[in-house]
């Protein structure tokens, strides 16, 4: 058995504090990080699920790809990405539906229920 050396023994515990205090601040960034993360989710998951059918000219809009009928989304999906950002040009507001014509497709309409706005 080794004689009791006290400088080394209190390197021992100190590194092992030292060692268990590093990791623990890395899982606290972590954390921090994840709870960032899903404020961002839950603040987007709070606004409407649609996008605003009043959307100014430059909004910017996220593909669904669901909601609508199948007709919709087999239009939108001829032209759309799901989970792609488009910019809107205008909206029509009509009495059962409306639609969002896109910048990046002039001309072409798609209804509004297939997409929701980007924070």
């Amino acid at each position: 058995m080794k004689p009791f050396n006290k400088s080394t023994y209190e390197e021992a515990v100190l590194g092992d504090y030292a060692t268990r205090l590093n990791d623990q601040r890395k899982v606290a960034a972590v954390w921090k990080a994840n709870a960032e993360r899903n404020t961002k989710i839950e603040a987007e998951k709070s606004r409407s699920l649609t996008m605003d059918i009043y959307a100014k000219l430059g909004t910017s809009i996220r593909y669904l790809g669901v909601n609508g009928y199948d007709s919709d989304r087999e239009y939108a999906n001829k032209y759309l990405s799901v989970d792609s950002i488009y910019t809107v040009k205008r909206t029509e507001v009509g009495n059962w539906s409306s639609s969002v014509e896109l910048l990046e497709f002039p001309d072409k309409l798609f209804n509004t229920v297939l997409f929701s706005e980007v924070l």
